[in-house]
Parts: C-alpha cells; structure tokens; sequence
C-alpha cells in the first residue's frame, strides 16, 4: 500500500515538472520575460489537474463509463426536446438558450441516474439483451475487520478457494491500526493478527488487496458504512456470520459468510455411518474415549477407553446440536475388518 502510494507521488510530481517545462518551453525563443509567467501558469494548471484526479480517487473506468452512457442518453432526450421546440416554437431566436439549458439539465440528470443504477439496469439499452453477468472470480469482495481478524480468508487464498480483487476500505484498516495502539493486551493481539493476515493477503498470487477510500465518509456507523460502501462498488461483502449486517439485504447487498461456508462443508454424518477415527483422550465418563473429526467437531466413543492413541472404526449412534456446533456419540463397530 505504501509502494502505490509512493508510485502515484511519484507520477504527480513528474506530471507537474512536465507542466513547468511546458510552460517554460512556449516562450522559447521570443518574450523571453514572460518565461516565469508561463511557467507559473503551467504549474498552477498542474496543481488543478492533479486535485481533480485526488478528488475523483474513488472513481473507477466502471463508474465513468456509466455516467458517460447516462450522458449521452440524456443528451439524446435533449436533442429530441429541442426538434420539438424549435418546430412548433414562434419564437427562433430564444431557441438556442432553451437548447442550451435543456442539454445542460438532461446530461446532468442522465448522468446521476447512471450513477445511481445497478449494473444489470443497463440491459435496458439493448431491449431483449442481457449483458453477460461477471463470474464469481470477477466480482470483488469487500473484507471487514471481523475477516481479517479470523485469519481463515487467509487460508482459503492460499489454498485457491479465494480469487480475484479483494477491497479493504479504509476505516477497517483504521480500526485495525487502532486494535495495535490499543491498551487492552487482548486487543493488540487481535490487531497484530489482523496485520500478519493483510500481509499474507498482499503476498498471496490468487488475490489482489486493495485500500479504497468511500465516497461519502458522513455516516458514523461502521456496519451501515461498509454496507453503503458496496453500495458504491456494487461488490458483495466477506464477513464472518451474516446477522452482524441486518440491513444487507433490504438494500441488495450480497453477503458471503464464513460461517456459512463452514457449515456447508462440514461433513454430513447420519445414524448407522462407519467412520475411521483416532482416540485421543479420555471421555468425561471412565469408559468414554475422544476424537476430533477434521472440522474440529469431538466424537464421543463408548466403551473405548481402552484403545486410547488408535484408529478404530466407530459407527456414529446420535448427533447432538449445541450451542458450540455438533456432539457425536459412537460405538465401536462389530466389523472383523476393524
């Protein structure tokens, strides 16, 4: 992050040199006392292009180019307006300041409606053609600090899991950086977590992390802030259990939980399943023994006790739901094989 920033430092000043010279290089050859002049005049006029492009930092080709589209479309409802203005109106020589006004006002309502519309909104433009929706590995996913502090996303980059653009807007990158300054001991360490996993994501080849700022920065909650913040990207949002953002689906926002994904590839286990498992440890009762499936979920075998630091073959009797996930109890299987 702080490579691009020095890149585009970098790109600036030199855009602003290139502006003096120029400047200066318009006098060569004749008045040459107004050199200083022009050169004064070129760097202002580069310091000017350089705050419009920091003013439109949050800007992307995507969003010019459908406030270009919204443009010409209103400049088309202008030009057909004013056909019917300069036909049926007495008056020819006021015709080209309402020309004049209505191009204005229809390219500036045509470009924020543009703006305000959704992606799959300018299927329109083409009737009975639907634009080709972007693959999930195009779409980019905007992370919390819930995520970056879990480490698991980590995990599902480097194992392939995980592709294509990751965005991380700038007041989680805040609140991480406020998680190391912290008092509280606990909350250094989850902040130190969170760096370790934002350095692992910037060198892991199947993403690409990037720090955005938004648009608007007025509302003060951090769950509503992200959520308009992919409003703004029109992109869906990584999170680690999806009631911390109730307000996502009212406003379309497409939430991807890691909590859901870890329950949908739990392993389905039923009554009457055969399994291998190995006996770690010994249960709560004296003829109990423990093992762990690969998910972390604790099987409870019967009778075991006995064969502690093995692999038995176990059928699964019940699963029992708790709050901290699932319970199994099995017994040891009949199978001469085992």
């Amino acid at each position: 992050m702080i490579q691009a920033h020095g890149r585009l430092l970098g790109i600036r000043l030199f855009f602003l040199l290139l502006c003096v010279v120029g400047g200066w290089s318009l006098t060569l050859g004749d008045q040459p006392d107004s050199r200083f002049a022009y050169a004064f005049g070129a760097f202002i006029f580069g310091l000017l292009v350089i705050l419009v492009d920091v003013s439109l930092r949050t800007f992307s080709i995507r969003t010019f180019s459908h406030g270009t589209v919204g443009m010409m479309i209103g400049f088309f409802g202008a030009w057909l307006l004013t056909r019917v203005i300069e036909e049926t109106s007495p008056i020819a020589g006021e015709t080209s300041t309402i020309r004049m006004a209505c191009y204005l006002g229809f390219g500036f309502l045509g470009t924020m409606m543009a703006l305000r519309s959704k992606r799959n909104e300018f299927s329109l433009l083409i009737p009975y053609v639907k634009f080709r929706k972007e693959s999930t590995e195009d779409l980019p996913h905007i992370i919390d600090s819930d995520v970056i502090a879990d480490g698991r996303i980590l995990a599902l980059a480097k194992a392939g899991f995980l592709q294509g653009e990751l965005v991380v807007p700038s007041f989680v990158r805040d609140e991480v950086h406020s998680w190391v300054a912290a008092e509280s001991n606990a909350a250094q360490e989850r902040g130190h977590r969170a760096l370790e996993t934002l350095d692992g994501l910037q060198k892991s080849a199947p993403v690409s992390l990037t720090f955005q700022d938004p648009i608007r920065d007025e509302i003060p909650d951090t769950e509503q802030r992200l959520i308009d913040f992919a409003e703004q990207l029109d992109c869906r949002v990584l999170c680690v259990a999806k009631d911390r953002y109730p307000s996502a689906r009212l406003r379309e926002v497409q939430l991807l939980s890691l909590n859901d994904l870890e329950e949908a590839i739990r392993p389905s286990l039923q009554v009457g399943d055969l399994m291998k498992l190995e006996l770690i440890k010994a249960g709560k009762d004296p003829h109990q023994a423990v093992g762990y499936l690969a998910d972390g979920t604790m099987v409870v075998v019967n009778q075991a006790d006995a064969l502690i630091g093995t692999h038995q073959l176990i059928t699964i009797d019940r699963v029992v739901p708790t709050s901290a996930g699932r319970l199994v109890f099995a017994e040891l299987s009949k199978n001469e094989d085992s």
